[in-house]
This record gives structure tokens, C-alpha cells and sequence, in this order.
């Protein structure tokens, strides 16, 4: 095949006619063979649709991106508004914390508790948090200096006018800023209506700031355009243009461009640069290129975060290059949230590093008040140097500027040497960052993507004890490179920083004189990679939202044992081996008891399996499990079926907890904790189909919920209650206790606060979930779906079409297994690694293994599917359609019968005439509907497996398959350390024609087959863990990364001691 290299030998293609010379034609159909050979388009495809944000979608994963910005209808904490709380706590409104006085730069560390996962990004709610501008100030409204704002903006402007290094500008963006120009001014005058006025001309007036006028919209064009959207906010304006192969081959297709496809293939070959890290040459390099759309910033106004200068056309993952570890983060970000980006899904996140000046310009700007003293940029470390040495400081140069990045460091500002100075002059520093995918059909815009930045800054001793505690533990859980890319290398700032926060936050800092000193060494090592000063710091017997200790500031010995975990921590961990955090978890493991897993962090290539004490352990793991992994997040209850009617109920037990659902007599559905207030007895019995429960002996009429002892008591006033059977206390369907007799003498009882306590309960399709432990304040209002992901729970939805009726409850199977319950979780999980060896007759009934497929969601979500789950695209107007389709087939077979029946009257009516015999012969005719059954049209043959199936795996016990026409759900619940419970519920779909009671028994003998197999495997695995020639194991890459997630978030919720 030609390469590249001779195609661009080739110059002169068109011959300045309309028509196109011949090389002009071998060079696009070499092209085109090019990119056939990469597998990326088929062999002949003259209309190319390109879709914004999702080229080769179909091509790549037939999995669209699901992810929802629904809204939580009563999120606390500013979000009374109903805007998102990105399941967890959301800092918008802006305005609700500043009407509160609470730092802006704070409430994004209160909001995601100073940890990020992943890349960090939420969804926006456009409506209300896309140009945050800072509050009104009393100047604002008036004349003089003005307000925060005014005096931001006034800057601002005159940077733009007068400072060409803060504007970087590609013609190719003309459309995408004129389209943004009047998106911004319709948002800004309709939500901020004090500060923007639309002007008779259309365009934008702001009376503050000096009465600064627009002018009219439609006369911006280009480089004006995208200057005036940058006036009007102070947010950083850039935008970022994405280019696909499917752009690259419509570019071949034009005929009249000047370089054609010649250009167009060595750009494909340099996606390999974004990708691989290298171009590689035809298909090789165009494959390579594949795996992601390049984003490259083109155009933007930068006046306080960057020097735009540096970013111009280079791809995020260039920008990141410098900085260890990001490169690859930012590719792995931009494949998987920019190629997928819509309009109406934008996104946002926060980033955090602090500062010691107050300066909201960033120090990498020549423009900055400091680098203007010193004569620029290049001369930051030598000023640091300087100033260190007349003050007779040793200072590390590094902490001004290294040679990954200009660090947010003031030379000429001194850095704090203890915990008061550090409260007095460090500053955190939050980029608000949005990204948003232009609106509209026009290529020309719908492929460029806005990314804006908008910086808070505040002094941290003006933060409460909540947010300094969320600052210490993001400098815990960071690890020691992106610290020192945050400006904390230094290992005396650090330990300053660190000591100021725990003493905010109530974190013990009582620490012997060898602790400390100890402490600040190991912060010194962390420089050059060692554990980090984290480990010095110790969780108190001081309760706050994130630190829960169990140290007392008084107990000596508590704190010798903590010394000592911290000291084996490291041991394990290895010097410099792993993250603060990791340290912080195995010494964690050492004190509750349990052999630590050094393998969380260390991908699933490299990792080692848990040991095998955490299956075999009878008491530490177990008790940890009942208080922090059953105890904590949405668990499975039982089916909504159960609890139907008003006046049902259900039972069962979660780990440590024994709850009652009850369908009250108002339609609301409730769940307590199923134990009386008096003395602890049980008030409620099994109504008969909850696992592993049996009727009571004195109930005559079982699985009723009306005639057992636990209702006999019921007063006349209620129509169905709940009364205990041990000493009579009784409690209405809501909880409340309506009766308790012999109690005259007791004193200081107040009836009210001594009803069922509750626990949060919601309904997710088919299933009632729990939601069990106290719940936080943000907790408070999340629903499963919020907590899954909303797009993870989507796509399970899809599985009962999201209507739950699709689905009908057929039966129940319950399976004791000799094994503790995490075997049976990781059989389920390792991606089918054991069904060609365990189940040959799934294979044999149509499961191709080539095409099972693992993804993971979030902390608790991972899926397995086949064939891609196509059944999971089923839907409500699917069902709709063919109950219509039926409908009309059933009226065309309605007709046919009766002009059937006309036709054979009108035959017996002629019969009488014939003589006898041509009668007889007549009618031992045979007749159309007597035709040999080989000649009849074939019906549709229903399948139990069907040829897709999808298995989602619920953290931490909750199994949803799907396949055919079938759903079995299981749970696993622990019944001791080497025994477990297995319920499998299975339903049908509600309209599966041919689901006869025989198919219906025959697959559900099929099914316990399948479990009789893995029941064999978990028992034998369980034999293999309790022998003293195991300890761990390894994972297979490409089969278990469902299991290492699994694993994972067990050892996080396990070491969890916050």
C-alpha cells in the first residue's frame, strides 16, 4: 500500500478545471483503502452523517452514552432550586453561599469533600450555573472603584484591549463565536437582570461598569466576536475543535480543496500522535488515531488562569504532557467524556492548588503584577533563590517554578513556617471549569466545544472546620507528584499547611516531639517520592463529617497502637511504594485486625488477588462487613410486588439489620427497623415468601399479613398495625406507637419519640431498595439511580423497559452454599472467564463468548453483556408497537375466520346438490388448514438465553440478568464466614408470546443446572481458600476487571473508618 510519505510526494492534483486529474483519483481511492484497512468505514460509503461528539459511534461501541442531568427535586444545601447535586452535595447556587458569607473557593471543597474521582466531571444545569459571576457588592451598583466585580472586570477589559498575549485566535472559529455571542447575552440577561441589559439594538448594555455597551450583535464578527463574549464575563473563554476521521474523509470527498486527501491521510496518520504517541503510517497509524476524535484548542481570551499562548493548537493531552501521569488521564478523559459530549449535556468540575499571595492573576502570566517586578516569568526561581538567601531561608526552587509547569507561587511573598502563618497567608485557589458542546446542525459550529474557567480564591482561615477538614483529606488522598504540581513540595509548607487544617478541623495534632520530627521527614522524603507527612497526621476521638476516629486525645496507649499501625502501614506499603492514602488505609486494616490488600492501587495488570483471610475470617472481616459495607449505600429488600397493596409487607435481614417494608394504608411505602422500642422483640413475622423465613406455628392462615400474633392487638382505631406479640407494644403502618400498656409509672417517656425507627426506602423499578446506616446531609435526598450513576442505571432499567409491569414475577429459588458470600460475587464477576470450562451447555445454547464484553460504572456499578445487550434498547413504545401489531394481526385473523366460516356454509349449502358420491369425495378432500405440518408457516420459536444478555452487578450483593425473554435477580446474603444465602427471583416479560407453562419449567430447570454448577465451583473455591497452600492469586486482564473493581471498593468501604 502506499504510504503516507508518497502521497504527500504528490503536488498538482487539480488541474485548475472541474475536473480532477488521475492522481488526484488514486490518491482518494488509496484514501479510502487506507481507512478500509483500519476497519473504520465500509467498503463503499458515498454519505457520511456526522453526528457532533459522536463520529464512529456505531462503529466503535454500540453503547451510547446514557449519562442524565436529572434533577433532584429537594437537594440540600442550595439546591432547593432543583438543581443537581451530582449525587452527592452540589455548591450551587452561587448565591445561597453568599448570602451565607461562606467563601466561594469553599464550597467546592464542602461539595465533593476534597476528593475527585475520575476525571471529577458532573452534569451542569445550564439553567442557572454556566457563567457564574461573582455576587453584588455595594459598589457595584454605584460609581468609584466599585465592588469585587467591577474591579475584576474593569481589568479584564483593559487586558483584552491592550494585551495581545491573552488572546489567541484561529478563523476557524468565526462561527462557533458568533453563535456564542447571543447564546451568552440571552443567559446573562435573563439571569442576571441587574447587572446586563438587553439593549433595543440586540445587543448587551452593563450600567456598572462605566454604562460599557456592545454595540450590535450582528456587526461582531470573528477575532470581535470572541473578544466581546470575553468582556462580558469573567470566566476564561477557549475554544476547543474537534476533529474526526469522519470530517478527515467528507474532506477527501471534496473535490475542490487544495492539498485533498493527501492532507487529509497525513492528518489521519498524526491522530496516532494524540493517541499512540507517535505517527505509525497507514491503517497502522490511522487505527492507531481511532481511538479518539482529536481536540485541539484554537481559539480563546485567557486574562487571570493561563498563558493561552502556550496552549494554541495543541491537544489537551499535549497541554498535559509535562505533568506525570496526566497525559494519559487527559486522553483517556477526552475519548471517553469530549467524544461522547452533547449540547444539552454539558458538564463541569473543580480543580484546587493553593497559593501564598492573593492574587487571583495566575503567576505563569507575564502580565502578573509579581513577574512585572521581576522582570518576567523566566526570572521567578532566581527571585525565589534571591530572597530565600537574604533572609537566610533554604527554600526549594522548585516551589516557584520547575521544569513541568510556573508554579501559583509568589517569590517576592513569603511562605508560612507553622500553622498560624500558614492560616494567615495561604490561599486556596479553585478553577470552575465548564464544557459545553456548541448547539446546532452546522458542522462548522456543532464541532467546536467551549471550555470556560472561572477562578475563586480565598484565604483559608476563613474556612469553616468542614472545609479545611475536606482540604486535609484531599492532601492525603493526592499523591506526592500532583502535590508538587499543586505548588506543595515543599516539605515544610506542607507540613505547616496539614497542621493548620487538622487543628480547623478538630483533627488530633497532640503528637510527641518524635512524632513530629518524624513527620516532617517523612514530608521531606514524600518530595522525592517517599509516603508523605499524611501519615503523621492521626484521626481523634473528635467526631467531624469526615474523620471518625477512635483515638482519644488522653489515651496513650490508643495512641501507641496508632504509632504503631502507622509504622506497619509503611512496612507493608513500602518506602515510597505508595500513596499516603493507601498507608493510611493498610494501617487502617492493621488496627481493625484484617491482613491488609496493598493491590488497590496497582491496576489490575499488576495486582495481586485479596488474601484469603478475608474469606475465611470469622470474626474481624465478617463485623466489618455487617458496619460497613451492608451498612452504608442502597441495598436490595425485596420485590414491589411483595408490597403491592396497601396494608403489605415484607421482612428479611442486611447484614446486622432486620427491617420491615410496609405499604401504609395512605399508598406511601415505609421501612423500620424491625425491632420494638420496648425490649428489641421482632414486630414482624414473614408473611411466607422471604427468604429462609417460616410462618409462625400460631398463625392460622400464613403469608395473609392479618390474622399472625404480630396484628391480633391491633386497636379498633387502626386497620392494621403491627403489635408485639411479647408484651403488646403496637405501632400503626407509619411507625408511630399507638399502644403500651403497664407503662403509668414510667418516667420521662414521651411516646412520640418512641415509634419504629425508619430507614429511607425507595422503590427502583421491580425492586425495594433500603437505604441503611444514618444517612449524611447530602445523602438525605438520594435516590439508588443518583447513587448508581444515572447512566448506569438507565441502562439497567432498559432491562424492564422502564416499566417495571413489563416484567412478571414467576417464581423464586433459594440456594445454601457452603462458601463465604464474596466467592460467589467474584463468580459472578469474572467476565465469563468460567463459562466455557463450567457451563458448555450455555455455550452450546448460544452464548459467544468472543462477543462478552465488561464495563464499569462509578464506585458500585460493573456490567457484563453479550452480544452487546441488545435486548437492553427494548422500550415502552417497543411494547407499545407490537401490542398494536398484535392488535391488528388479531382483527386480520378475526376476518379470515369469518369469511371462513362464511365460505364453509356456502360449501355445505353446494354439498346438498352434488350427488353422493362426489359428495364423499368432496369431503375426504383435504382441507388448507389440514396441510402436513412441514408446509405450515413456521412460528416463532421463544428461547430461554435468546442471543443477548446482560449481567449488572450491584455493589454490594445485588445481581440483574437479563437474556431472552427472561430477568433472574440475585441476591447473596452472608450467613457466617463460610456459608451464604443465594435468592434468585426470575421474571418474564409480560408480553412474551409462546411462554407457556412448559417453557416456563423447562427454563427454570435449565437455570438451576447452572446454579447447581457454580454452587460446585464456590464450594470447591471455598475448600481451595481454607487450605494453608493458598494466599492470593492474580486477575486475567481482559476477563476480571469487574472483579478488581469489586475488590477495590470492599477494601475501600473496609479501611473506611471516616
Amino acid at each position: 500500500m502506499t504510504t503516507p510519505a508518497a502521497l504527500l510526494a504528490r503536488r498538482g492534483m487539480h488541474d485548475g478545471s472541474r475536473g480532477v486529474d488521475p492522481a488526484s483519483l488514486r490518491a482518494r481511492a488509496q484514501f479510502r483503502a487506507t481507512l478500509r484497512a483500519a476497519r473504520l468505514f465500509p467498503a463503499r460509503s458515498r454519505t457520511v452523517t456526522v453526528r457532533p461528539g459522536r463520529w464512529l459511534a456505531t462503529a466503535t461501541d454500540p453503547r451510547a452514552d446514557s449519562s442524565s442531568t436529572k434533577r433532584s427535586p429537594d437537594a440540600p444545601d442550595g439546591n432547593s432550586d432543583g438543581t443537581p447535586d451530582d449525587a452527592r452535595r452540589s455548591p450551587f447556587p452561587i448565591e445561597d453561599f453568599e448570602r451565607r458569607s461562606f467563601p466561594t473557593a469553599a464550597r467546592f471543597l464542602w461539595a465533593s469533600r476534597g476528593l475527585t474521582q475520575g476525571t471529577g466531571l458532573k452534569p451542569l444545569n445550564v439553567a442557572s450555573d454556566w457563567l457564574e459571576q461573582d455576587g453584588v457588592d455595594e459598589g457595584d451598583a454605584g460609581d468609584g472603584a466599585g465592588g469585587t466585580w467591577i474591579r475584576e472586570m474593569r481589568l479584564r477589559h483593559e487586558l483584552i484591549d491592550r494585551e495581545p498575549g491573552c488572546v489567541v485566535w484561529d478563523p476557524s472559529a468565526s462561527a462557533a463565536a458568533e453563535t456564542l455571542l447571543p447564546m451568552m447575552r440571552d443567559w446573562l440577561c435573563e439571569r442576571q437582570t441587574e447587572r446586563y441589559v438587553r439593549t433595543p439594538d440586540g445587543g448587551v448594555e452593563i450600567p456598572s461598569l462605566d454604562g460599557w455597551r456592545t454595540g450590535p450583535l450582528d456587526a461582531l464578527r470573528g477575532l470581535d466576536a470572541l473578544k466581546t463574549c470575553a468582556k462580558l464575563v469573567q470566566e476564561e473563554l477557549c475554544l476547543v475543535r474537534e476533529e474526526t476521521l469522519e470530517d478527515l474523509w467528507m474532506s477527501c470527498e471534496d473535490d475542490e480543496g487544495d492539498d485533498g486527501p493527501e492532507h487529509a491521510i497525513t492528518r489521519a496518520c498524526d491522530y496516532s500522535e494524540g493517541a499512540e504517541g507517535g505517527a505509525q503510517g497507514d491503517a497502522q497509524g490511522v487505527a492507531a488515531g481511532a481511538e479518539t476524535a482529536r481536540h485541539t484548542f484554537e481559539a480563546g481570551v485567557v486574562c487571570f488562569s493561563f498563558d493561552p499562548r502556550k496552549r494554541h493548537k495543541k491537544t489537551l493531552a499535549q497541554v498535559h504532557a509535562p505533568v506525570p501521569g496526566y497525559e494519559a488521564k487527559m486522553r483517556n478523559a477526552v475519548s471517553r467524556v469530549f467524544a461522547n459530549l452533547r449540547a444539552d449535556r454539558p458538564l463541569w468540575r473543580a480543580n484546587w492548588v493553593l497559593q501564598n499571595s492573593d492574587e487571583v492573576v495566575s503567576t505563569d502570566l507575564e502580565w502578573h503584577p509579581t513577574n512585572k517586578k521581576i522582570g518576567g516569568v523566566a526570572n521567578r526561581a532566581a527571585a525565589a533563590a534571591e530572597r530565600a538567601a537574604a533572609a537566610g531561608i533554604e527554600r526549594s526552587t522548585s516551589t516557584f517554578q520547575d521544569e513541568r509547569h510556573t508554579g501559583y507561587m509568589d517569590p517576592l511573598s513569603d511562605l508560612p513556617r507553622d500553622a498560624r502563618e500558614a492560616g494567615e497567608r495561604m490561599h486556596l485557589r479553585v478553577e470552575y471549569e465548564t464544557v459545553r458542546r456548541l448547539p446546532g446542525d452546522d458542522r462548522n459550529v456543532n464541532r467546536w466545544i467551549l471550555f470556560t474557567v472561572r477562578t475563586h480564591l480565598d484565604r483559608i482561615d476563613a474556612f469553616d472546620a468542614q472545609t479545611c477538614a475536606a482540604l486535609h483529606a484531599a492532601m492525603a488522598a493526592t499523591d506526592d507528584e500532583e502535590l508538587r504540581y499543586k505548588s506543595l513540595g515543599d516539605a515544610n509548607l506542607r507540613t505547616a499547611v496539614t497542621e493548620f487544617l487538622a487543628e480547623r478541623a478538630a483533627i488530633a495534632t497532640k503528637r510527641s516531639e518524635e512524632t513530629v520530627e518524624n513527620g516532617r521527614k517523612q514530608s521531606e522524603k514524600s518530595v522525592d517520592g517517599g509516603t508523605g507527612a499524611a501519615n503523621s497526621v492521626v484521626p481523634s476521638g473528635k467526631k467531624c463529617p469526615f474523620f471518625k476516629g477512635d483515638v482519644g486525645l488522653g489515651d496513650a496507649a490508643a495512641e501507641i497502637r496508632e504509632t504503631e499501625a502507622n509504622a506497619n502501614a509503611a512496612a507493608v506499603v513500602g518506602g515510597g511504594g505508595g500513596s499516603d492514602q493507601e498507608s493510611r488505609r493498610v494501617a487502617a486494616a492493621i488496627r481493625a485486625g484484617i491482613e491488609p490488600w496493598t493491590s488497590a492501587s496497582a491496576g489490575v495488570a499488576s495486582a495481586a488477588t485479596p488474601p484469603a483471610s478475608w474469606y475465611v475470617d470469622p470474626l474481624a472481616v465478617p463485623s466489618l462487613e455487617r458496619e460497613r459495607v451492608f451498612a452504608r449505600g442502597w441495598t436490595w429488600a425485596g420485590r414491589v410486588d411483595q408490597v403491592a397493596t396497601n396494608g403489605s409487607y415484607l421482612v428479611g435481614t442486611t447484614g446486622a439489620v432486620k427491617y420491615v417494608v410496609v405499604r401504609g394504608e395512605d399508598g406511601v411505602l415505609r421501612a423500620f427497623h424491625n425491632a420494638c422500642r420496648h425490649h428489641g422483640m421482632e414486630i414482624a413475622s414473614a408473611p411466607g415468601d422471604v427468604p429462609g423465613a417460616s410462618p409462625d406455628p400460631r398463625d392460622s392462615n400464613p403469608g395473609d399479613g392479618l390474622g399472625d400474633p404480630y396484628r391480633r392487638n391491633c386497636p379498633a382505631s387502626t386497620a392494621k398495625c403491627f403489635a408485639c406479640p411479647y408484651h403488646g407494644w403496637t405501632y400503626d403502618l407509619e411507625g408511630s406507637l399507638v399502644k403500651a400498656t403497664k407503662i403509668g409509672r414510667m418516667k420521662d417517656f414521651v411516646v412520640a419519640d418512641n415509634g419504629l425507627k425508619p430507614i429511607r426506602v425507595a422503590e427502583w423499578g421491580p425492586f425495594v431498595m433500603l437505604r441503611l446506616g444514618d444517612p449524611t446531609e447530602e445523602e438525605e435526598e438520594e435516590t439508588p439511580e443518583a447513587w448508581m450513576g444515572p447512566g448506569v442505571a438507565a441502562k439497567i432499567s432498559a432491562s424492564w423497559a422502564d416499566d417495571p409491569k413489563s416484567m412478571r414475577f414467576v417464581a423464586r429459588r433459594e440456594y445454601r452454599l457452603r462458601c463465604n458470600w464474596k466467592v460467589f460475587a467474584d463468580n459472578y464477576l469474572d467476565g465469563g472467564y468460567h463459562v466455557p470450562f463450567a457451563h458448555p451447555a450455555l455455550v452450546a445454547g448460544g452464548v459467544d463468548m468472543k462477543k462478552y464484553e465488561t464495563e464499569i460504572f462509578g464506585e458500585y456499578v460493573s456490567v457484563q453483556t453479550v452480544n452487546g445487550g441488545e435486548f437492553a434498547r427494548f422500550s415502552a413504545e417497543d411494547s407499545a408497537a407490537k401490542a398494536d401489531a398484535a392488535a391488528k394481526a388479531a382483527a386480520i385473523e378475526e376476518q379470515k375466520e369469518n369469511r371462513s366460516r362464511r365460505s364453509e356454509a356456502k360449501r355445505k349449502k353446494a354439498m346438498k346438490r352434488l350427488s353422493p358420491t362426489t359428495r364423499r369425495k368432496a369431503e375426504n378432500a383435504p382441507r388448507a388448514d389440514d396441510r402436513a405440518p412441514s408446509k405450515r408457516a413456521p412460528a416463532a420459536e421463544l428461547t430461554r438465553l435468546g442471543d443477548s444478555a446482560l449481567y449488572a452487578f450491584v455493589y454490594p450483593n445485588l445481581m440483574i440478568n437479563r437474556y431472552g425473554p427472561w430477568m433472574d435477580v440475585n441476591v447473596v446474603l452472608p450467613a457466617g464466614p463460610n456459608e451464604c444465602v443465594v435468592l434468585f427471583d426470575y421474571f418474564i416479560r409480560a408480553d412474551a408470546a409462546g411462554a407457556t407453562d412448559a417453557f416456563v419449567n423447562e427454563s427454570l430447570r435449565a437455570s438451576d443446572a447452572v446454579q447447581s454448577e457454580d454452587k460446585w465451583l464456590c464450594e470447591k473455591v471455598q475448600g481451595g481458600l481454607e487450605s494453608p497452600g493458598y494466599g492470593t492469586g492474580r486477575y486475567a486482564p481482559a476477563m476480571e476487571a469487574a472483579m478488581y473493581h469489586f475488590h477495590r471498593r470492599l477494601w475501600r468501604d473496609l479501611t473506611e473508618e471516616a
